[in-house]
């Protein structure tokens, strides 16, 4: 059975029209369209030919027989593919579209013509059959293109991306050298904690035999570095005196309750008279290590702010 077909000529392309009747008295409009993408194609060019199926309903409603390739004048096949989809249309409906698309190699300059083609498909919910048939198709092929676009515009490429790279050098020049004069004006002092950190490193053993002088030793760099991080006098001050200096100076609350558990446990070492076990020493050591080392990392914060600026 033939469809009802409606033909619309287009500028190198054409539409047909399938009326088919759906369950419940329906009509089903299958749209068939062949197109290429240009009517004029260079010789070293391709041409894209493209078939184009669609219809209101599901993916499945047809069952379309293989489509055999189009008889060609002056062109020859590349390859081909073919791709579905579903478009939307709100309410729950959909649109489905299946396209073949075909590439042809030109032979030789004037004109290229694709016959028209002939497409069978059956209704799978009426079982009938339908065919639709395209229109033949034209293409002029004209004198091949430069590679590449052409002298003239890759040229202009190459400028723009050395004026690019250039722009990018300059500025990154100009970076260098102003950080490099800051750096000489102001040179930056290391703090107290870059320094804390070596020496504990160095003077003090977490696995040594001998914890109880490594206590007092650990307690009095302790100090110091409380003494110059802070400008207080911690190294003759009562834990008590140097958690309110702290306060006055309006450290945060945290860190004044870390030091304050820090000198607690150095306190109750030293007034016990007994030598710390390992694990309470590695947890002291750790301890003074990890609260000099958020000191030095609110340092380098605030030194990276001052180069931004």
């Amino acid at each position: 059975m033939v469809g009802q077909v409606v033909v619309a000529a287009l500028a190198g392309a054409d539409t047909l029209v399938s009326d088919t009747t759906e369950a419940g008295n329906q009509p089903v409009e299958i749209h068939l369209e062949t197109y290429v993408e240009s009517t004029r194609v260079p010789l070293n060019r391709e041409v894209r030919f493209h078939v184009r199926l669609s219809w209101i309903g599901p993916m499945g409603r047809f069952q379309i027989d293989p489509i055999t390739q189009p008889h060609l004048t002056n062109l020859v096949l590349q390859g081909s593919g073919s791709s579905n989809k579903l478009e939307p249309l709100g309410n729950g409906k959909f649109r489905a579209i299946k396209t073949l698309t075909y590439l042809f190699r030109p032979l030789e300059l004037g004109m290229a013509y694709i016959d028209p083609m002939e497409i069978h498909y059956r209704d799978r919910m009426s079982g009938q059959e339908h065919h639709l048939q395209s229109q033949r198709v034209a293409v002029e092929i004209i004198e091949p293109v430069a590679p590449g676009g052409g002298g003239v515009r890759a040229r202009i490429y190459v400028v723009l991306l050395a004026i690019f790279f250039l722009t990018i050098a300059y500025f990154l020049w100009r970076f260098i050298r102003l950080r490099s004069h800051r750096q000489q004006e102001t040179p930056a002092l290391a703090p107290p904690s870059e320094e804390y950190l070596k020496k504990i490193a160095q003077e003090i053993d977490p696995k040594a035999s001998n914890l109880g002088p490594m206590s007092v030793k650990l307690s009095q760099l302790f100090r110091e570095f409380l003494s110059r991080e802070f400008s207080i006098p911690a190294r003759e001050a009562s834990s008590s005196e140097i958690v309110q200096s702290l306060g006055a100076r309006r450290l945060p609350a945290e860190e004044i309750s870390r030091v304050e558990e820090i000198l607690t446990t150095m306190d109750r070492i030293k007034f016990a008279g007994v030598q710390p076990g390992p694990v309470e020493f590695s947890q002291l050591y750790q301890a003074v290590e990890t609260f000099i080392e958020h000191r030095q990392q609110l340092w380098q914060s605030q030194q990276s702010k001052t180069e931004e600026v």
